[in-house]
């Protein structure tokens, strides 16, 4: 039986334009993934492995329940590569960079990443990444940047039609079913297949201060902005935006403290320590000293003492 590995993503599904309207988005992602099953051919004896890379899986529970028999993965680096996946599929993939509602590569803090001294997004990094455990990636849809990412001409392309839903949707999709069908027939026997690319991968950040506040935070900075090759790169994205997400923690946690006194209008030799803090670059405060720093303002808040 021939193991195929889904792997889904929200913001290049057909008719997906407001991401604000997250019940929408996760009918539309719910969809397009429904259409693309449904043209699997018969006779490919396909077991479907299934992967939600936008969120933790939650966007697309409701296709999951219908389909039981489907094995589900939560995130990227949940899936089991020992089950010898021959072929992979995506669905529902954007832009680095316009032609979609929310453009970026994983995230939207990178402007750029670079296998080589190729230009890449999220379609051409994972199908490379795939491509290391010997699975070649047979289909992809999505906005029209996204999916010419994949270097592979026995790959299906079908580039996502953003006023197809229901019935239009599938006809949308049984266009490609014939082209499925060759595919499937022709990489077994192909010598065309394509190859790992094991070039080094770099990042460019939208923001200078981010990179900054990696480097502070990080005993060794460099990793995070240059990596051996996808593998690599692969392996170090959760650590890499576990910092970023700590940044965003710290601004968020600075903000709170620094409207609450204003807002309590504290003379300043109460709370001269705290002010102190809060007055130093934010990349040399630690979260645990902010906890600290919060929990001893709420009791000068309620008449206590810093």
């Amino acid at each position: 039986m021939t193991k195929i590995l889904i792997i889904a993503d929200m913001e290049g599904c057909a008719g997906v334009h407001n991401l604000h309207d997250k019940n929408k988005c996760m009918k539309l992602m719910c969809s397009e993934m429904e259409a693309m099953i449904s043209v699997l051919p018969s006779s490919c004896d396909a077991e479907l492995f299934y992967c939600d890379c936008h969120s933790d899986g939650s966007f697309s529970s409701a296709f999951k329940n219908h389909h039981k028999e489907i094995k589900t993965y939560s995130s990227l680096w949940s899936i089991d590569f020992h089950e010898n996946f021959r072929y992979a599929m995506f669905t529902g993939f954007h832009d680095s960079i316009g032609g979609s509602c929310y453009p970026h590569a994983f995230r939207t803090e990178f402007s750029s990443l670079t296998i080589g001294d190729q230009k890449s997004g999220e379609v051409g990094i994972l199908s490379n990444w795939l491509l290391h455990y010997g699975i070649q990636t047979i289909f992809v849809s999505g906005t029209v940047n996204a999916i010419r990412e994949i270097d592979n001409p026995n790959c299906v392309r079908c580039l996502s039609n953003p006023f197809a839903e229901g019935s239009m949707l599938l006809n949308h999709y049984k266009y490609y079913q014939s082209k499925i069908h060759e595919a499937l027939a022709i990489l077994p026997q192909s010598n065309s297949a394509a190859n790992y690319n094991s070039a080094k991968i770099s990042i460019d950040f939208e923001k200078e201060e981010l990179r900054e506040y990696i480097i502070q935070k990080s005993g060794t900075p460099m990793q995070f902005f240059n990596y051996t090759d996808t593998i690599h790169f692969m392996e170090e994205l959760p650590f890499l935006c576990k910092i970023i997400n700590s940044k965003y923690e710290l601004d968020l946690m600075i903000s709170k403290l620094r409207r609450k006194i204003r807002f309590n209008n504290l003379e300043e030799r109460s709370f001269q320590k705290l002010s102190d803090i809060l007055a130093k670059d934010i990349s040399s405060i630690d979260i645990s000293e902010l906890n600290i720093i919060a929990q001893r303002f709420e009791s000068l808040v309620e008449g206590g003492n810093i």
